[in-house]
């Protein structure tokens, strides 16, 4: 028996009933370790439908936001030097005791080894001392993995807590 296996230009069952997919950012950031995966945008915030940390088929991370309160954070560089690292560079511009305008380093340094970590280091450029206050927003909804991929989660997400500034 001789079978045709073709394509007629249409798209598939499987193409139609699939809806759309949500196109994710341009530059995500995205680190990946076995069974764990993470996806965020250039500034290394989890904000959109389909960012998140995902072990074992399940969103345990659905929002991740770093804030200054009372700055402006400008995004100096990103990459993701191995498939389980990303590396953030942002700088904040904050003001000072004596009223003028204080740049501060922001490094974000975050990997995948079982679970996530992320570490954030500040480099004062001042000669003086400066505050910063920071706010870390986050919230789970253990969301299955496909879900997350098409961009609509069921779940009631957690409400995101914001944690003491330090």
């Amino acid at each position: 028996m001789r079978g045709r296996l073709g394509h007629r230009g249409g798209m598939s069952e499987l193409h139609l009933s699939a809806g759309t997919v949500p196109a994710g950012g341009r530059h995500d950031l995205v680190t990946v370790d076995g069974r764990s995966f993470a996806i965020s945008d250039e500034a290394g915030d989890m904000l959109a439908a389909t960012q998140g940390f995902v072990y074992d088929d399940l969103r345990h991370l659905s929002r991740l936001r770093l804030t200054v309160s009372g700055g402006r954070v400008e995004l100096l560089a990103a990459s993701t030097p191995a498939p389980m690292t990303a590396v953030v560079v942002s700088r904040v511009s904050t003001t000072v005791e004596d009223g003028g305008v204080a740049e501060v380093l922001a490094i974000r340094r975050r990997w995948l080894a079982g679970s996530l970590v992320e570490k954030l280091t500040l480099r004062n450029l001042h000669p003086l001392p400066v505050t910063v206050w920071l706010d870390l927003e986050v919230a789970a909804d253990f969301a299955p993995v496909f879900d997350v991929k098409s961009g609509r989660v069921t779940a009631d997400p957690a409400r995101p807590e914001s944690l003491a500034p330090g």
